[in-house]
C-alpha cells in the first residue's frame, strides 16, 4: 500500500468555476479546488482510493482534454485492470503477437545500434581494430548504406571484460607496503 500523500491547504474557489467538489470520476473523488494553471484552467485536488492525493485539470476529469483520468496511476498498475485489457484484444490478434514475440527471441537478432566510429571510441581501440574484429566476427556487423553498424550488445560485453580484467589486475595497496 502507498503512503498517503500529504495534503495541501484549500484555494478559495472563484465564483465562475463550477465545482465539482464530491464528485467520483472513476477512483478519483474531488475534495477540493486546487487553483488554475498559468492558461487560467481549473485544476482539483482529487483522493485516490489508494489514498494518494493528486492534483488534475479539470478537462482531464470532464474529459475535454487529453482523455480522461480515472486515478493516480495506481489503476495502470492493477493486475485484473490489464487482463481486462488484454481480453478487449481478439484472440486471434493476441496468438499473432505472441507468435512474433517467441519467434524475435529465438531469433535473437543483434541490435546493430551503434556505427563502428563510435564502438571505437567506446573501447578506446582504432576505427581499423574495429573493422578487423567485425571480419574476424568477434562483433557481429552489417552494412548500411555503405556505414559498418556493429551490435551494441557485443561492445557492451567487450567493455564490461576490458573492466573485469582490469580489476583482476589490480593489486591492493597493502599488499604492495607490506612484506
Amino acid at each position: 500500500m502507498r503512503k498517503k500523500s500529504v495534503l495541501p491547504d484549500p484555494i478559495p474557489m472563484p465564483a465562475r468555476v463550477r465545482s465539482l467538489i464530491g464528485c467520483r470520476f472513476g477512483r478519483l473523488v474531488v475534495r477540493f479546488y486546487a487553483g488554475s494553471d498559468k492558461w487560467h484552467k481549473s485544476r482539483w485536488c482529487c483522493e485516490c482510493d489508494c489514498g494518494n492525493y493528486v492534483r488534475v485539470p479539470g478537462g482531464q476529469l470532464l474529459g475535454h482534454h487529453h482523455g480522461l483520468t480515472k486515478s493516480c496511476g495506481c489503476l495502470r498498475a492493477d493486475p485484473d485492470v490489464r487482463r481486462a485489457a488484454r481480453q478487449k484484444v481478439p484472440a486471434k490478434k493476441r496468438a499473432e503477437i505472441c507468435r512474433k514475440m517467441r519467434e524475435s527471441v529465438k531469433a535473437r537478432k543483434p541490435a546493430y545500434s551503434m556505427d563502428a566510429h563510435r564502438a571505437a571510441q567506446l573501447l578506446n581501440v582504432s576505427h581499423e581494430r574495429i573493422l578487423i574484429l567485425a571480419k574476424d566476427g568477434v562483433i557481429r556487423s552489417t552494412y548500411k548504406r555503405g556505414n559498418l553498424w556493429v551490435s551494441a550488445a557485443d561492445v557492451a560485453n567487450m567493455i564490461a571484460h576490458d573492466e573485469r580484467q582490469k580489476k583482476a589486475t589490480r593489486c591492493p595497496l597493502r599488499a604492495i607496503g607490506a612484506k
